[in-house]
């Protein structure tokens, strides 16, 4: 398992993960971009890490102080990156 970018200082001494990471992906409704970037090597071109989770700070927010700063509509759900698949 993958905690922040760990997998990404030694790649290189990590079992490839991909068999795993695809099968997670298909039985849940794919990988968000974030956990992507966290478990997956660019460099080595195949998954180097579960990622174990996230956080919801980005996903929590104070209506009272978006409506002062000027916002009048707020999203019903998380945002969704492009390339995730549809929740």
């Amino acid at each position: 398992m993958g905690w922040y970018d760990d997998p990404h200082i030694y790649p290189q001494k990590l079992v490839d993960v991909t068999e795993v990471a695809d099968w997670l992906g298909k039985r849940f409704g794919g990988w968000y971009d974030v956990a992507r970037t966290y478990g997956y090597s660019n460099r080595m071109k195949h998954w180097i890490a579960i990622p174990v989770g996230g956080t919801v700070e980005c996903l929590t927010y104070r209506t009272s102080w978006m409506k002062e700063a000027g916002f009048d509509a707020f999203p019903t759900r998380p945002p969704i990156c492009s390339s995730s698949p549809a929740r």
